[in-house]
């Protein structure tokens, strides 16, 4: 049985090495969140270790998604009924070496009927409570080695994206309306991706380790 059990190993360093020796690309992927009301944010990832030369870096690809969301409700203040919606626009900047994404928000609620003022704030027909208001958005982008520097990405340290976002609210149907917002912020992740693939030498040498290690075992 111990026989077998190597063998079933070393078959499997085998299959690996062939598959590798086709140029399958390997894809490493590191996602960080962060929550801010709205501002900045930074997040830290780990550098790409080439593991002494046997491992080499092709692209680098950042991704930023973000939303943005708050409580809202909204009185009509004007003398004229109206057919009032609450409106969502934000924004994040996401900025790492040789990259930058802007993410956009731009969403609305359906309108609500509300009657003309009546002068009591908070409450009555001329009042609506949103509820929860949000809206998302994804950006991306990336660096490829054949046409980008990629050596701020590569290392035993660690690389920067920072993230700034904004954002605001605003009522449109009514001429004149008091809006308040509450608990208003901005969360979602990052993602830092490495596309890289073995060094052909080291390839080389794992195929002469493995072959060394069935002649062992015959």
């Amino acid at each position: 049985m111990k026989h077998t059990h190597s063998f079933a190993v070393v078959g499997a360093i085998v299959f690996a090495l062939s598959a590798t020796g086709m140029s399958a690309p390997i894809v490493q992927t590191e996602t960080l969140s962060f929550s801010l009301s709205p501002g900045g944010a930074t997040l830290t990832f780990d550098q790409f270790d080439t593991l002494g030369g046997t491992r080499t870096l092709e692209q680098v690809l950042v991704e930023l998604n973000l939303t943005e969301q708050a409580n809202v409700t909204a009185e009509n203040d004007s003398a004229l009924d109206g057919n009032m919606s609450v409106g969502l626009t934000g924004n994040a900047t996401g900025t790492a070496p040789g990259m930058s994404v802007a993410a956009a928000i731009n969403t609305s609620t359906a309108g609500v009927a509300v009657d003309p003022s009546d002068g009591n704030s908070g409450s009555g027909p001329d009042f609506h409570d949103f509820g929860i208001v949000s809206g998302s958005d994804t950006a991306s982008d990336s660096l490829h080695y054949l046409t980008d520097n990629l050596s701020a990405y590569v290392g035993g340290g660690t690389v920067d994206f920072v993230i700034i976002a904004s954002g605001g609210f605003a009522v449109s149907g009514v001429t004149d309306s008091t809006t308040i917002v509450s608990s208003f912020g901005a969360s979602g992740d990052g993602t830092l991706t490495y596309v890289w693939t073995p060094e052909p030498g080291s390839l080389s040498l794992l195929g002469l380790g493995a072959l060394a290690l069935i002649r062992r075992k015959r």
